[in-house]
């Protein structure tokens, strides 16, 4: 019992245990704990035989990581030996001779390995449950998921960013979802179970600990799991919840009024999830509730991108743990996020497993945990408990969580209980089991998952993901490229990586990036392995539209950046970056211009990539361009607007504003304003745009005005704030400006460095005014919210010009200070502030004594 709580609550509390070290001890702790129960029971268990399946699906998994003859896997699994093959084209090489079916052998060993822990758990909690019922394994789940729902409210409130102060995420995670569990999904599933199995304590006719303990820990769970914000989490427990009252009302109606639970205790597991609600409502934020509503349905479209791959794959699987390397070559949407698993598992079992293992092993498992089996209803402990189990296995239709370790440990714990509850209270006859043969069964357990453990470490170790952190680790270092020591080295480490993972497509465009800095090589195989990989990848294009344009060969370099702009919107502006530097001819760049929905922002990209000092005329042709694709996008409008009204600042001297030309330009302006206004009218761009107009026309106070009554209602209320503030400072006299600095500062200065920023803003603005002394205090204001050299420096300079030599001597005092020293330049100016403020301070008091108090 001892062992299984830790490695349950152990599991869930080690991020659950999805590093590998977590899951090969919480593998050690199982083996131990089936190896003690298989010695010390006494009778053979009926109950034991579902955990044939998963020790089934570990052998099977195990024999996918096996190597067999190339020529066998071409026979068996043709698509799997194909990616083998050609593994090592790259370094002109055919792929090895002896291959697994696993196209990430080392994935599927430890895979292996947790198969084995969760039939060990699934063993030894039916063991022990046979003899002191299922209620201890209850209770444990329990324990786990409020401690998890505990320590991740706990992180919330203390604005926690790493777990436990320790482990900091390796992706971005939303403020009070940080704890054991950081996927809200695998949360709400470890919780959702939580939840059924506490409600179905409370219930029971002699519950384990006192109901208003029991309560407390279920409303808490409920609250957390609502807050997780995970929309599938919240169905399967709000479905879950309803089926558990509608079951218990009938087991009670079939059994009878004297057996029937008191209507107070069901009011009572009401008024819990009520609470739990209530919990959930004053705790969560407006992020949670707008994930809770989000109608987004992307993770859906999963359950289409890997079709392919599933057939492609559809007898053997492409390996137990392979789908994060294979799966870039079949997703059909463009990007550079990685799918570690396909959201479903169902999914995931078929693509890795292969069709007939998938679909066996899954009505095998749910056939032998069907509820009659494990005599479900025959207590509300164990109603509750498989209900909760439902839940999650309803809830991983469409989620990941059945792939953490944490959730599965669970779940094989709580069946098992059920299991061993069913077989104590059922009776059923048992056969003694003989000595030997219980310590035959306990030895075999204790081998096998040792040798697990040993085979994960030995060959999981170097995960994909591992493999890709230390590989761009080693290329960020530098020096590869040059030295040919080095790039031999980095060479052989791709080598390994690619032997381990040769489906994965970042190995591929690493070896590029170093054949193209060595110069040694050709990048092309590398490229074109990278885009058999991954085709929907825009690296590569990006990548590939370097190495032609370093060649001269322009047309097939700016082919590249189109694929890179077609695939990825992300990747417009590093498309738009380099067009633009390689060539400022307009045919050519708007050969880099997609098809379809990226064209309109791709002609925005490129536009704002134009230097506007010098290529004025193709900006506005290549926005112009932007609008007739898209005549209602805001950034092509708006840096239109501004373009024109910079020409007209111009007047005669302007090609585009000057003469009869400005009334046009003047109405083409009014028109972005209006349309601004129509496209986006929750923000200040049009409003902005017209203001300035009115200042054009020599109509500050208009235009003071018209921001002043607007700018409260607008989203970005600083930024039309700024605008007035710009517009007061024009008026004669500027009777609103000391009104339109307090609001713009006011609505800027709820943080440090913004606060900063608008502090020296206005102190910009009053110097150019002719009013140093109010930029001064400005300037103060800056350096004290967020220190800076350039800060400091406005500071001393500003002082100097008022003869405010003292302030200026400590501002240069607060600039060497950040330098770690002051230079010769730097040291003769602060001597020469220190020597005018010693002649100012003489002129106030003759005859002073500076060495009187300390000096200056």
């Amino acid at each position: 019992m001892a062992l299984l709580a830790v490695a349950t609550i152990g599991s869930v509390l080690a991020i659950g245990a999805v590093h590998l070290p977590a899951t090969v001890v919480a593998g050690l702790l199982a083996t131990a704990a089936a190896t003690l129960a298989l010695r010390a029971s006494p009778k053979g268990h009926a109950a034991l035989w579902p955990a044939a399946v998963p020790l089934l699906l570990a052998a099977y998994t195990t024999l996918q990581a096996v190597p067999i003859p190339i020529s066998v896997l071409a026979t068996i699994a043709p698509s799997n030996a194909d990616v083998w093959r050609r593994a090592l084209t790259p370094f002109g090489e055919s792929g090895p001779s002896w291959t697994s079916v696993s196209l990430d052998a080392g994935a599927s060993v430890v895979e292996a390995s947790k198969w084995l822990t969760y039939a060990f758990v699934f063993v030894s909690s039916a063991i022990v449950s046979v003899k002191r019922g299922a209620t201890w394994a209850l209770l444990v789940v329990l324990v786990a998921g409020t401690a998890a729902a505990l320590t991740t409210l706990a992180h919330g409130l203390l604005g926690a960013e790493k777990v436990f102060g320790l482990y900091q995420p390796s992706f971005p995670v939303a403020a009070w979802h940080v704890g054991p569990l950081l996927n809200p999904n695998n949360l709400a599933s470890y919780l959702n179970l939580t939840a059924l199995i506490g409600m179905g304590l409370m219930l029971s006719e002699k519950p384990a600990a006192p109901r208003w303990l029991l309560g407390l820990g279920v409303a808490t769970v409920v609250g957390v799991s609502v807050t997780s914000a995970s929309r599938g989490g919240a169905l399967a427990l709000a479905t879950a919840v309803v089926t558990f009252g509608v079951a218990v009302a009938v087991r009670g109606a079939r059994r009878g009024r004297s057996a029937a639970l008191p209507r107070a205790l069901s009011l009572g597991v009401l008024a819990v999830c009520v609470g739990g609600g209530a919990l959930a409502y004053l705790g969560g934020s407006t992020r949670t509730w707008v994930e809770l509503y989000d109608k987004d349905l992307e993770k859906l479209k999963m359950l289409t991108w890997a079709r392919p791959l599933v057939a492609e794959h559809p007898w053997l699987g492409v390996g137990r743990g392979a789908f994060e390397s294979v799966f870039p070559a079949y997703r059909s949407e463009a990007g550079n996020v990685i799918y570690s698993h396909a959201e479903s598992f169902p999914i995931q079992w078929a693509a890795e497993w292969g069709l007939p293992i998938a679909v066996l092993a899954a009505v095998t498992l749910l056939w032998s945990v069907r509820p009659s089996r494990l005599a479900a209803s025959r207590c509300t402990a164990t109603l509750g408990a498989w209900i909760g189990v439902a839940a999650v296995v309803l809830h991983n239709l469409a989620d990941l969580g059945m792939e953490v370790p944490a959730i599965m440990i669970a779940l094989a714990l709580t069946a098992g209980a059920l299991a061993g509850q069913a077989e104590r209270t059922t009776r059923s006859a048992r056969t003694p089991a003989k000595p030997a043969a219980r310590r035959a069964a306990a030895t075999v357990a204790a081998l096998l998952g040792s040798a697990a453990a040993v085979c994960a470490l030995a060959w999981g170790w170097h995960d994909v993901g591992h493999d890709r952190a230390e590989l761009h680790r080693k290329f960020a270092g530098g020096g590869g490229a040059k030295d040919p020591e080095r790039r031999a080295e980095l060479r052989a480490m791709l080598r390994r990586a690619m032997l381990r993972h040769p489906a994965e497509p970042y190995f591929p465009l690493l070896g590029a990036l170093l054949a193209r800095g060595g110069k040694d090589a050709s990048p092309l195989p590398w490229l074109s392995r990278a885009f058999e990989r991954s085709p929907h990848s825009a690296r590569p294009h990006l990548l590939a539209a370097e190495v032609f344009a370093e060649a001269g060969r322009l047309p097939q370099a700016f082919m590249h950046l189109r694929l890179a702009a077609e695939r990825d919107s992300v990747a417009i502006g590093q498309v738009a970056d380099r067009a633009v530097r390689w060539s400022r001819d307009h045919a050519a760049l708007s050969s880099v211009v997609p098809d379809g929905a990226h064209a309109a922002s791709t002609l925005e990209a490129l536009a704002l990539a134009v230097p506007a000092k010098d290529g004025g005329e193709l900006r506005r042709r290549l926005l112009r361009d932007a609008l007739a694709r898209d005549p209602k996008r805001h950034g092509a409008i708006e840096e239109l607007a501004w373009d024109l009204l910079g020409e007209l600042a111009r007047q005669d001297s302007s090609p585009v504003c000057a003469g009869e030309a400005r009334a046009n330009c003047m109405a083409e302006v009014r028109g972005f304003a209006r349309a601004l206004e129509e496209t986006s009218p929750g923000t200040s761009a049009g409003l902005r745009v017209h203001a300035a107009l009115l200042r054009r026309d020599r109509k500050p106070e208009e235009a003071e005005r018209l921001l002043a009554e607007r700018c409260r209602a607008m989203s970005d209320r600083p930024v039309c704030l700024q605008a007035r503030l710009t517009a007061a400072a024009e008026c004669h006299p500027p009777t609103q400006l000391a009104s339109a600095i307090r609001e713009y500062l006011a609505s800027r200065c709820s943080h440090a460095e913004d606060c900063a920023t608008a502090a020296s803003f206005v102190g910009d603005l009053e110097l150019a005014r002719g009013e140093p002394g109010s930029a001064l205090a400005h300037f103060r204001r800056a350096a004290a919210e967020a220190p800076t050299e350039q800060r400091w420096l406005k500071l001393a300079d500003a002082a100097t010009s008022i003869g405010a030599h003292a302030q200026a001597l400590e501002a240069l005092g607060k600039v060497a200070g950040l330098r770690g020293g002051a230079d010769e330049q730097l040291r003769a100016r602060i001597a020469g502030e220190r020597a005018a403020a010693l002649r100012q301070a003489d002129a106030i008091s003759p005859g002073r004594n500076p060495a009187a108090d300390g000096g200056i």
